[in-house]
């Protein structure tokens, strides 16, 4: 039985793409990272990868410069939750929950495969299959920027809201008899307060005394709306007219219809929806573990199990030494390779990336160092700059050069790296519904 990864690969990705859908409020900036199936067997752009939150389905294919013109490098990684979310998630889930850990957890798992060609002069595949998740999420990197336009749409929505319940209190309240529109008028602005239970204003991460003066600027404002509707009202003859409950009626209605207005509150919404995004930025911690087999010309008859590695990486921002979003990345990894006369060789790395932007929110730039030490070989090391721009919604190109470990499946009688490879970011793009409880 031969292995057609890429036949499976590219029928898979074909069904995912004629399933994609665009939605307003997205999060356009979940990432495609090398899979931990791909660093396992050795086939990546970058060794150190950052922790980011995945798309639900990254499809990465790779080619060295100098090699076959069709590439021979491929990997497919899952992320369950973003792949399989039909629902849009609440802006409580997108604000606070995805920077508790348990949540962390499970939206970020992810699982892999990937494959490539047998180190000559072995004829075959070699398949590796990983998972990884983020248990330390880091905070929103436009936290602030996210809690103003939101705080911003909750005041306008507030009156409305106000307004709702305070009708319905006075339909429940049989003691309370409003006569008139006098009187309706001065129990509204009498009566204006905040309801944590059933209104919210966006207060996020305000302290108590920047909510008592929110809440005091937004008490005066409705009052002073409640007032000049009245005044619109009064002058309105086609609704202040008839008795004095036909005026209360049509008052009530006409305070409703115009609590808060539109254009307004279409313009908040643009608003926050330019600033939600799904970048993390604080510390992030990422745990991943793969195991990779080889099967000898391509027979699933001959499959052995190859390596199998864990490892952790550590991403922490930096203030603005230069220009742009940077960030230091720490990795550390084990990983043990079975060898022809069954024992078991380990490596041991220890790695340093930076990364920065440089003020191009499309492009990163990075340049990774990691020290091998091997247990029964000499040690060894890579360096490389890696040059990744995004060309659309998740989808990326990316390219590589430096000096890689030496004898990697990549090039086993050197050492240099040129490749060049498309990420692509598939499956719908995850959607924050602001209006969700």
């Amino acid at each position: 039985m031969k292995i057609k990864p890429f036949f499976i690969i590219f029928l898979f990705a074909c069904f995912v793409i004629t399933n994609c859908y665009s939605q307003e409020f997205k999060l356009e900036d979940l990432k495609v990272p090398s899979s931990p199936a791909f660093i396992l067997i050795g086939v990546t752009p970058k060794t150190i990868e950052s922790p980011e939150t995945p798309a639900g389905l990254g499809l990465t294919i790779l080619n060295n410069f100098k090699g076959d013109l069709i590439p021979n490098n491929y990997s497919l990684e899952i992320n369950p939750f973003w792949l399989f979310k039909k629902a849009p998630i609440s802006f409580k889930e997108f604000r606070f929950e995805s920077e508790e850990i348990g949540t962390s957890i499970v939206n970020n798992f992810s699982m892999s495969v990937a494959t490539t060609k047998l180190d000559s002069p072995q004829v075959g595949t070699k398949l590796g299959f990983g998972i990884r998740t983020i248990f330390a999420p880091g905070t929103l990197k436009h936290k602030t920027e996210i809690d103003k336009a939101y705080t911003r749409l909750s005041m306008v929505k507030f009156f409305k809201s106000y307004i709702v319940n305070t009708n319905s209190n006075i339909e429940d309240n049989n003691e309370l008899d409003l006569k008139n529109r006098d009187e309706y008028k001065k129990y509204l602005i009498d009566n204006v307060k905040y309801d944590s239970e059933n209104t919210d204003l966006g207060f996020l991460d305000a302290t108590k005394k920047e909510q008592n003066k929110l809440i005091s600027s937004i008490v005066s404002k409705i009052k002073n709306r409640i007032v000049e509707l009245d005044t619109l009202f009064n002058k309105d003859t086609t609704l202040n007219k008839g008795s004095d409950i036909d005026k209360l009626k049509n008052f009530k209605k006409y305070i409703l219809d115009n609590s808060y207005d539109q254009t307004e509150y279409d313009d908040a919404v643009k608003n926050l929806g330019k600033v939600i995004s799904a970048e993390k930025t604080g510390l992030q911690i990422e745990f991943a573990g793969a195991f990779s087999s080889n099967f000898l010309n391509d027979s699933i008859q001959n499959g052995k199990l190859g390596k199998i590695g864990v490892w952790l990486t550590a991403k922490e921002f930096l203030p603005h030494f230069i220009p742009g979003y940077e960030s230091f990345v720490l990795m550390t990894r084990h990983i043990s390779e079975k060898q022809i006369d069954s024992t078991w060789n380990s490596d041991d790395d220890l790695g340093l990336k930076y990364e920065n932007d440089f003020g191009i929110k499309e492009l990163s730039v990075s340049l990774e160092v990691v020290h091998r030490w091997k247990l029964r070989e000499t040690s060894t090391y890579r360096a490389a700059i890696n040059l990744e721009y995004k060309i659309s919604d998740n989808n990326y190109i990316t390219t590589t050069f430096g000096k890689d470990f030496d004898g990697t499946p990549l090039k086993p009688k050197g050492n240099l790296i040129t490749l060049f490879g498309i990420k692509f970011g598939l499956g719908q793009t995850p959607k924050v519904d602001i209006a969700k409880k």
